[in-house]
């Protein structure tokens, strides 16, 4: 991605667009290990209001948040800078 955006853009730009990449896979990680954390705990102690609650509140939260904004972000970027094409998928773990 990097790459592509480096080919089809200024230096800024591109400066601007790494400034939004780093930052976005790790707020995917940290939703990815909340999440984990969310079921190892559903996983040990059974659905509880409590615990329901809580995973209804972040998904609003991600929904609303990030992907309200920083995939918006990032997105309006990729978009303004020409990228079309889309990345390879990353090879599995």
């Amino acid at each position: 991605l990097e790459r592509r955006a480096a080919a089809q853009t200024g230096n800024d730009e591109l400066d601007r667009g790494i400034s939004l990449v780093g930052p976005h896979r790790a707020q995917h990680r940290s939703f990815v290990q909340a999440f984990v954390d969310m079921k190892g705990e559903w996983d040990r102690n059974g659905a509880s209001q409590e615990l329901t609650d809580r995973v209804s509140s972040f998904l609003l939260a991600w929904l609303r948040e990030h992907i309200g904004t920083s995939d918006r972000a990032l997105g309006k970027f990729l978009l303004d800078s020409g990228v079309t094409e889309r990345p390879a998928p990353a090879p599995p773990r």
